[in-house]
Parts: structure tokens; sequence; C-alpha cells
């Protein structure tokens, strides 16, 4: 095994805690109002930085270990200024994902991966994200396959049983699952730990089937069952460029439960954190990195 990893390892376990992810809330409206979203999200108290000042908390950001960054909202796609952010994100090397629901056209969108928010088929889709949008997302996703595209699902009450239909009409993209944690003052309830290992065993039946799923086997597994969740790993930064260490769960809910949340960004650092290979190994497949590991620090490189 490569010895800086265990150098890694050895000081997040003597408590030098280091986030490898930033979680980046790079503007505070949406052009959607989605049922599933936390009202806070869309806050107009946080004021929003400037270029450059997003330039200058990305340096920081990069001086202080975070290796990948994602850009989220609100709806990235409504700053006029996004690619150049995105294109400073690349040249500091940060490994640069963009998440957006695809309303607007993304052809601008320059990161290394964008993902698409699409929860399923039509009719499920716009229960949750709003009527007459999703022929016009699903062009967009159409008439940008030279971009690197994940779709990103969150299953729910809604479309629980809708994942077959969903994953076989995206299947040419990696298809990234995550499960609704139930906010108290979301309009769409959550699964039952029941229902969530059911949908999870699906999954990786499908994933077996050869079907193009993101998650990881070990993810799939633990999905509705007890587990450790080392926060830290993520870090969370608002519009104002306020960053918050603690668990992003918690920063919109006062009574997080640890048992109840199945977000797959913290379950798939987990298994980083905890050394699973097979994890890694999904990692690079799908996002087309290579996953190196270098003295006091994460580095991941794109291949060439």
């Amino acid at each position: 095994m490569d010895m800086s990893l265990i150098h890694r390892q050895i000081k997040w376990r003597l408590g030098i805690k280091s986030p490898i992810v930033a979680n980046i809330k790079i503007i505070n409206v949406c052009n959607l109002n989605c049922k599933m979203c936390n009202p806070s999200i869309r806050s107009e108290k946080n004021r929003v930085l400037s270029t450059q000042e997003w330039k200058s908390k990305l340096l920081e950001l990069k001086k202080s270990g975070i290796k990948i960054v994602v850009f989220e909202g609100g709806e990235p796609t409504l700053r006029k200024d996004i690619k150049e952010i995105i294109n400073y994100s690349k040249l500091l090397k940060l490994y640069t994902i963009t998440i957006t629901n695809g309303v607007n056209d993304f052809s601008h969108i320059n990161s290394d991966t964008v993902w698409i928010s699409v929860d399923g088929t039509k009719e499920f889709h716009e229960k949750v994200r709003g009527e007459n949008i999703y022929n016009i997302i699903k062009k967009n996703i159409l008439a940008n396959r030279d971009k690197n595209i994940v779709i990103l699902s969150m299953i729910n009450s809604f479309n629980q049983y809708n994942i077959k239909e969903f994953v076989e009409e995206f299947k040419e993209f990696p298809i990234y699952f995550n499960w609704l944690y139930g906010y108290k003052s979301t309009d769409v309830s959550s699964m039952s730990k029941e229902e969530k290992i059911e949908s999870a065993e699906f999954i990786m039946k499908l994933k077996k089937e050869g079907y193009n799923i993101f998650n990881s086997y070990k993810t799939l597994k633990s999905v509705g069952k007890k587990k450790k969740c080392d926060y830290w790993l993520l870090t969370t930064v608002n519009s104002a460029g306020e960053q918050d260490n603690t668990c992003m769960v918690s920063s919109f809910d006062d009574s997080c439960d640890c048992n109840q949340c199945d977000l797959s960004c913290y379950l798939e650092l987990n298994n980083i954190y905890n050394l699973d290979y097979q994890t890694r190994k999904n990692w690079e497949k799908m996002l087309g990195i290579d996953m190196t590991f270098k003295i006091e620090d994460l580095i991941f490189s794109k291949k060439e």
C-alpha cells in the first residue's frame, strides 16, 4: 500500500481533520421551486460573492487541501460569470463538478463533469420539480453529449418504483442516486428504512446487469442501515463565501438524524476514507480521473 496514503490516514485518525471536497452554493437564487429543496437554499439574506471574491475563496480552499469543488445553488447557470469561475477552479487544478437542473442551456459550462438533476421519467420528475420542463432538460442533455455528463437522481416517495424505466431512458449516461433526506420544511416525504433498502438492492441488481450506475456497491449495501459518517470530509460554502465544516444536513435541519441520512456524497467519501478499493476504482471509471496519493495530500489528477 502507498505509504503516503497511510500517512494521510494517520493524520486523519489523530484528529487532524482535513476536508477534500468543497460543496459550493455559488448562487442563492433558482429558476425552479422544487418540492424537496429546503427553502433556506434560496434565501435572499445571504449576499453573493463577486467573481474576484470567488477566485480568492477558491485559492483559499486549494491551500487548505481541497481537491474537488462542486458548484451548485440555487442554479449555477444563472451566474453570468460561472464559466470564468470554473476556468479559474480548473486553473488551480481543482477537480470541478457543476450541478444544474438542466433547464437553462449549459453548453458553456466547462467543468470536468456536469451533473444534471433528473428525478425519474417525465411524470415523476415534473411532480417534484415543476411542469413543462422535462422535455427541455432532456433536449439540453442530448445536445451536450460532448460534456462529461452524470445524471443525478434523488429517490423519494414519488419515484421509488420508477427506477428501472428511468435507468433505461438514460442508460447512455452514468446515473448517481441519492436518497431524499426528509427535511422538516420540504413537501416530499422521505422513505422508510425498508423502502430504502429495497430500492438500493434493486439498483445493485441493475448495476450487476450492466447498467451505468455510478454508486459503488459498498454505498448501495449501506443504504438504510446504521453507519458512522465522517461528515468533515466535505465542507460547505454558502453564497456569501461563509464556510461550514459541520454536517451539511444539520445546517438546514436542527433535528438531523444520521441514521435517516443516505446522501451518497457522504457515503462515497466515507468509503474512500476507509480505504475501500472498489469505491476508488469506481470513481476513477465514472469520472475519468486517477486517484493518486501523495504525502500530506489527496491528489485527483485527470487522465490524459
